[in-house]
């Protein structure tokens, strides 16, 4: 009941209210509950990228065969990439989702953003280009190739991506300010 309603105050635009019935949640849960997937994703939309990975773990733990076990390695991935925290530990399960499920947009864009904060560019830059030409209006995607290619010196190409980024989603640069990303 509790993760139904955070949700709810997620698309209401209420992290604090979602942020509250999610550690209620947490609190409930038997550490092998399947939910615990769930709620870690949902931790991860209102910042709370700790609380987030031990959710993870738990359900990593209690699930070893699990089919959705690529969509908690990219999200343990994602919240340690967010982090800046974990990198070796964050690209082993990046590494992991993609040889799962080869071709996730969200598997390369996390595995990207963990390379771009490794200052591995060539690699970040392959990864966003990859995910890109499965979804050409991710905003995210864009604009951390943006602040890649920024870096390799690509100035034309990174106002081209910054641009595309900011009308896809105008949001997108100050979250990657927030994260302790430049462009």
């Amino acid at each position: 009941m509790r993760l139904m309603r955070a949700g709810l105050k997620l698309r209401g635009h209420d992290p604090a209210g979602a942020s509250e019935d999610l550690h209620v949640a947490d609190k409930g849960l038997p550490p092998s509950s399947e939910r615990r997937l769930q709620l870690a994703s949902m931790l991860v939309a209102v910042d709370e990228y700790d609380a987030a990975l031990l959710n993870f773990d738990a359900w990593l733990k209690a699930h070893p065969e699990d089919a959705a076990r690529p969509e908690a390695l990219n999200g343990r991935c994602w919240a340690r990439a967010l982090l800046n925290r974990d990198l070796d530990r964050a690209l082993d399960d990046c590494n992991a989702a993609v040889r799962l499920r080869p071709g996730t947009v969200a598997y390369l864009d996390s595995r990207g953003l963990v390379r771009l904060r490794r200052g591995e560019l060539t690699q970040a830059l392959k990864d966003y280009d990859a995910a890109i030409g499965i979804a050409p209006r991710s905003a995210w995607s864009l604009y951390s190739r943006s602040i890649v290619r920024a870096k390799v010196g690509d100035a034309a190409g990174a106002t081209a991506d910054r641009a595309a980024a900011i009308a896809l989603q105008p949001a997108v640069a100050a979250r990657a300010r927030k994260l302790g990303l430049e462009s």
